[in-house]
């Protein structure tokens, strides 16, 4: 089961398989649940500040 949701991943979450597939020991399915969860809230969070940098260099003045 854990393969199968794993494989199913999109491209952008390719850094995320390549640290659990170098794991020593592999995460339970609760495991993989909650490490998605946080991956996915981390590049929420990192997408909103991406787009905050861009709407201020849009309004940004130059002397």
């Amino acid at each position: 089961m854990r393969c199968i949701i794993i494989k199913g991943l999109r491209p952008e979450y390719n850094g995320f398989v390549s640290a659990i597939r170098g794991r020593l020991t592999h995460p339970t399915l609760m495991e993989l649940e909650s490490l998605l969860a946080n991956q996915e809230m981390l590049a929420r969070r990192m997408a909103d500040i991406s787009m905050k940098d861009e709407e201020e260099a849009l309004f940004a003045r130059t002397k």
